[in-house]
């Protein structure tokens, strides 16, 4: 396989401690490194930066859900993909909702069954960013596939 550089997750953003007063609590912002949200946003993240090593592509999944279809920006009650919400032990055990296409390939029974998780690989992962309404980026991840792993 030979040497790779692996660039994590992490090396995109900063995330930085915000100081209050101490009627106030503590809180974390991201903000990213150079450029501007237009810039930000044609960044692609592969699948090797956002799961953190390319060993195995191993993540554990802790929840599926339905995905609403988007019209003009808004949410139809056709459902057209599902969300994974993983948990990537090779990248500081960061938590990030993969969309996928299709039928769910897990079930909440089958998660109960695994006590909550359940080892999956992502075939054609990638993210880019996006800025919420409070001005912090969060990355947006999908997929092709998913295959649950032994």
């Amino acid at each position: 396989m030979g040497n790779h550089r692996v660039t994590p997750l992490v090396s995109v953003y900063h995330r930085i401690q915000v100081k209050r007063p101490e009627t106030q609590k503590q809180q974390t912002k991201i903000i990213p490194i150079g450029g501007t949200k237009k810039m930000l946003n044609k960044i692609i993240v592969n699948d090797i930066q956002i799961i953190g090593s390319s060993v195995d592509g191993t993540v554990i999944v802790t929840a599926v859900r339905p995905g609403k279809r988007y019209v003009d920006g808004k949410a139809t009650d056709e459902i057209d993909h599902y969300k994974y919400d993983v948990v990537l032990p090779n990248n500081g055990f960061e938590k990030i909702t993969v969309k996928v296409k299709g039928n769910p390939l897990i079930t909440k029974e089958q998660l109960a069954q695994k006590n909550g998780a359940i080892k999956v690989k992502f075939k054609g992962l990638a993210g880019r960013f996006y800025r919420n309404d409070a001005g912090i980026y969060i990355l947006s991840a999908s997929a092709e596939s998913v295959e649950v792993v032994n």
